[in-house]
């Protein structure tokens, strides 16, 4: 095999047209025969780079987006990086800055989402939680999901959710105060505004939306303050 360079001028007289041939054969193709698809490159090998400026291994520059997207095209712009697949323009989520994710899906089987804010979660008929589940923790140790309406459960137990509300108008001695918790198994105290002193009176699960307080007089207005559970 002959050297693995270029030639040098002014030597390797009989073996330069090997040499050469050889250097370019290593990444670009060829068949032999006049194709046009001769000289493009069947492998790219580049080598490491060092912590010097200006030796990075692979560098973009900025510069502007195709009109039409090219099948395989890789391109950069300002502070972006797009690949286009068979049709559509991509672009390449890196590990800073602000992403959209349009209509897309985080498939997270069998990876780690870290450090990933979750705002302004939609919920619809096809993707609210309940379709499937949250692990947290290990494996999945911990379990979330969405029983009902407006309700998550960890472990199949739902989760309580709180309502309060001050109360008391002076004159009413029969107080509904409309919760929306969506069940009547609710739990529910009261205490004095001032005092904080709980105050006992009689009580009825009116419906799934709603408790009734019944004073033997009326409270004061907003003298109280009700916590309800449920």
């Amino acid at each position: 095999m002959v050297d693995q360079r270029l030639p040098i001028v002014d030597s390797d007289d009989g073996v330069w047209g090997d040499i050469l041939r050889q250097y370019l054969m290593k990444e670009h193709y060829n068949d032999d025969t006049n194709n046009s698809i001769n000289g493009g490159h069947k492998t790219v090998t580049i080598q490491a780079g060092t912590a010097s400026a200006g030796t990075a291994p692979l560098k973009f520059t900025s510069g502007t987006l195709l009109s039409t997207p090219e099948a395989g095209a890789i391109e950069f712009l300002t502070d972006t990086l797009y690949f286009t697949d068979s049709t559509t323009r991509r672009q390449v989520v890196t590990d800073t800055g602000t992403h959209t994710l349009t209509n897309k899906t985080i498939d997270g089987d069998n990876n780690t989402l870290q450090d990933i804010a979750l705002t302004s979660l939609k919920s619809d008929t096809s993707t609210a939680l309940g379709v499937g589940s949250i692990n947290l923790g290990h494996a999945s140790d911990t379990t979330l999901t969405r029983s009902s309406a407006g309700v998550i459960a960890v472990e199949g137990k739902d989760v309580p959710r709180k309502h309060t509300a001050t109360i008391g108008n002076g004159s009413s001695t029969s107080i509904a105060v409309t919760h929306s918790l969506g069940t009547q198994d609710v739990t529910w105290s009261i205490r004095d505004a001032s005092t904080d002193e709980f105050v006992d009176c009689d009580v009825t699960s009116t419906s799934t939306t709603q408790i009734t307080f019944d004073f033997d007089s009326a409270p004061a207005t907003n003298s109280l303050k009700v916590v309800i559970i449920g």
